[in-house]
């Protein structure tokens, strides 16, 4: 299906690719949390429609986002602004009908008055981005702040992407002006630069003599040869003195300079402006990792991983200390080298075996058995090649060979073992199936059903009771074929194409209570007036919300819970224990009640009296 299909949501609303929105499946389903907010990526048609031309015809039925996330989504911190998300360099291909409505993600850059900003509805900003693998947070800048950087590098990171994604350490030299070396005058990437403490110019480690291996460590400097000559003479001729500095000297910054104080004007043009500021994608991405771990060169390729980067483990404090290998152990000559004839269990010598005793072989093993299933067996199977091999070594005749006996005495072993397991019967079976529909295939869990199996019967067994389901489910599927595949919406016309589609999914199904209780109370702000009442999470004193609490927690994860009044809490202590199961997110006051003091008609008024 073509890109210009128009997409609409419940509410009406017309949604494209880059617009942000909130997400979520049925209340029943996400258990009670907020909504997700993400960045449309793309608009996709079934996962088994054809590829090419053939399937652009196709309705949608998904989509892909890139989430955002809460900073209580990654963190146990209280954050006081509901407004502030993460981004992250992170997609999941969704159901389109879970699209819910339209939002404005930003960032913190963009927006002139960010406390208007975070007082309309439905808006959002971010400025660092967290990566769900390496579990870390960075920090997300305007690409065009980015300086020092050669101007091919500079002008293809400018051109492809919006935003840069850095640790808050590298910030600095990324925005610092074009550093070049002081000897060959090329440009001076961080991690192979040093900085002369004296003069501050910048070097090559490569380039100073002798070359230097690794950066000062921290809390030390460098010098260069001129400084350091020049301070030695300093020092021999006794010129030394300690400067006193004339007057607090203003620090350069290289961050943008501060937003001034005061209300800012309210200009609805400028917040529509911002709302709908162009952002740059590159495959899909406004933003890629630039930091401490990027080789700026080859950023060039468009092939290069975006993804956040951590340090590779390959230094010498992460490298295993091997000691010093022993001495040879001078072994007793009587004992004999380990993988002789003498020491290893030969288990078939069939491959040593002429053409005709081969056959030979092959029709007195099936005189052995009539069962087809025990002929197919491979514990079975090779305990009749280790018969046969030892008759062939024995030079007894093939047909001595007999599978009368289920024991066998191996080299290594003082007893007899069974060279199969014992048959399952109908009972073990049984428990062994109900285990595995109630915890799936953990074979632990289904030992503890049938007890008195060891853990290597029960892991054979699931071995053939798997390959067993499997052998019925292919001939079930020979025999009345493969399930029918759902049929896939197509659009008749290109009048039904323009039309576009509606997708989302209404709340009412079961986020809304249609009828509460006699007396309603939301659990969060106590009113007991509303249009609407919605469903609460767990942990409140009552499980229903009023229509401002229950969208705020739904859009923001926002409860402004009031305290319990003092007249409110039960005073019985049998109603006291009669609490809903969860800790409430804000209990009543531990604080004891303070008392009006008696007022005594004897005593003077006071002056403010």
């Amino acid at each position: 299906m073509s890109e210009d299909v128009p997409v609409y949501l419940k509410n009406g609303d017309l949604v494209k690719v880059n617009d942000h929105v909130y997400c979520s499946p049925s209340w029943d389903a996400r258990d009670g949390t907020p909504y997700s907010v993400g960045r449309i990526m793309q608009f996709l048609p079934p996962a088994d429609a054809p590829k090419g031309e053939e399937g652009k015809n196709y309705v949608y039925t998904r989509v892909r986002l890139a989430w955002y996330y809460r900073p209580s989504d990654v963190s146990d911190r209280p954050v006081a602004d509901s407004r502030l998300l993460l981004a992250a360099i992170y997609s999941e291909v969704c159901d389109i009908n879970q699209l819910r409505a339209k939002c404005h993600v930003v960032h913190r850059d963009k927006i002139s008055d960010l406390s208007g900003w975070k007082k309309r509805p439905d808006r959002f900003y971010f400025n660092r981005l967290f990566d769900p693998y390496i579990k870390k947070e960075f920090e997300v800048i305007p690409a065009r702040d980015v300086r020092n950087l050669p101007d091919n590098i500079r002008e293809v990171l400018i051109s492809r992407y919006e935003y840069v994604v850095a640790e808050k350490e590298i910030i600095p030299d990324l925005t610092d002006h074009m550093r070049l070396c002081d000897n060959c005058q090329g440009w001076c990437p961080s991690p192979d630069t040093v900085q002369c403490d004296r003069c501050k110019r910048y070097f090559h480690m490569r380039c100073v003599q002798p070359p230097l291996l690794a950066k000062p460590t921290r809390g030390y400097g460098w010098t260069c040869a001129p400084c350091s000559r020049r301070h030695e003479e300093e020092v021999d001729s006794h010129d030394v003195r300690h400067i006193v500095s004339a007057g607090p000297k203003a620090l350069k910054s290289n961050a943008p300079p501060a937003r001034g104080r005061g209300r800012p004007r309210k200009d609805k043009s400028l917040a529509e402006k911002e709302e709908n500021f162009p952002v740059k994608h590159f495959k899909l991405w406004p933003f890629r990792y630039f930091g401490q771990h990027t080789v700026a060169e080859d950023t060039l390729d468009e092939e290069d991983l975006i993804f956040p980067r951590a340090a590779t483990r390959q230094g010498p404090k992460y490298q295993a200390t091997v000691p010093p290998a022993p001495d040879p152990y001078n072994y007793p000559p009587d004992i004999e080298e380990r993988g002789g004839d003498s020491t290893v269990e030969v288990l078939g010598v069939i491959n040593s075996l002429t053409d005709a005793e081969v056959a030979e072989v092959e029709s007195c093993k099936k005189s052995l058995t009539r069962d087809p299933v025990v002929a197919s067996s491979v514990d079975w199977l090779t305990e009749v090649i280790r018969r046969f091999s030892d008759a062939a070594l024995a030079a007894r005749p093939f047909t001595s060979v007999n599978m009368k006996s289920g024991m066998r005495l191996e080299k290594w072993k003082k007893f007899e073992t069974a060279y199969t397991d014992k048959a399952f019967g109908h009972e073990e079976v049984v428990a062994f199936e109900d285990a595995i529909a109630l915890h799936g295939p953990e074979l632990r869990a289904a030992r503890d059903e049938v007890h008195h199996r060891s853990m290597p019967e029960i892991v054979r067994f699931y071995g053939h009771w798997k390959n067993t389901k499997l052998k019925e489910e292919n001939k079930r599927l020979r025999t009345k074929g493969p399930p029918p595949k759902p049929v896939n919406r197509q659009y008749v016309n290109e009048a039904e194409r323009s039309g576009g589609l509606h997708v989302g999914l209404s709340d009412d199904e079961g986020s809304i209570v249609a009828q509460p209780s006699k007396s309603p109370s939301c659990g969060a702000c106590r009113t007991r007036e509303s249009t609407t009442w919605w469903k609460a999470p767990k942990g409140l004193p009552t499980n229903i919300l009023c229509d401002n609490c229950g969208t705020n927690w739904r859009k923001y994860a926002d409860l402004n819970v009031r305290p319990v009044r003092e007249e409110s809490v039960p005073t019985s202590k049998s109603k006291a224990i009669e609490k809903r199961e969860g800790t409430p997110l804000a209990g009543p006051s531990s604080k004891r009640a303070r008392l009006r003091p008696k007022l005594n008609v004897s005593h003077a008024p006071s002056k403010g009296h």
